[in-house]
């Protein structure tokens, strides 16, 4: 398991990186009021009054502030509905000492993009150091857990795709 992990370090990923989550971010067009059955396929851009936060379960994440930037099918922003079919892309901000419990996802493989701050990720059994610019690949069904042991809030970018039920 621990061989399919990949951290990157490269100026070219981390603009890679950034520049295919700007192009997500600013994708062009209109928003449209789509059906709840899962039908969307329009382009939409998201603008920050769109944005919607959770801070989520306080006794799982504490310290743990989720900004959902695209999420999937059934997402309803201020300004209508929009979604996508598989992807998330979510601005995670941990506060110094901020965490979530060990988990997995059985049915999505994630990134996590570090923008800002230092803290520690442990993915399978191994622990990691998350600075700025470092990238995470986390294969589906494998236990990880995020820790902002660093004295300023902790910064990333989660890429989440929900992959195919078979």
């Amino acid at each position: 398991m621990l061989n399919r992990l990949k951290t990157f370090r490269s100026p070219i990923v981390s603009l890679l990186l950034i520049a295919a989550t700007a192009v997500l971010i600013a994708a062009a067009s209109v928003k449209t009021e789509a059906p709840p059955d899962g039908s969307q396929s329009t382009s939409y851009r998201v603008s920050p009054s769109d944005v919607t936060s959770s801070l989520g379960d306080p006794a799982a994440t504490p310290g743990l502030a989720n900004e959902f930037l695209l999420d999937k099918i059934g997402m309803r922003t201020p300004s209508g509905y929009v979604g996508t079919r598989r992807l998330k892309l979510i601005r995670q901000t941990y506060e110094p000492g901020g965490s979530h419990d060990p988990h997995q996802h059985a049915d999505a493989e994630q990134a996590y993009y570090v923008v800002s701050g230092t803290g520690k990720a442990r993915i399978d059994t191994t622990w990691y150091e998350m600075t700025a610019g470092t990238v995470f690949y986390i294969p589906p069904n494998t236990e990880h857990q995020v820790i902002n042991n660093g004295e300023v809030p902790l910064v990333n970018i989660l890429i989440d795709i929900v992959l195919d039920s078979e």
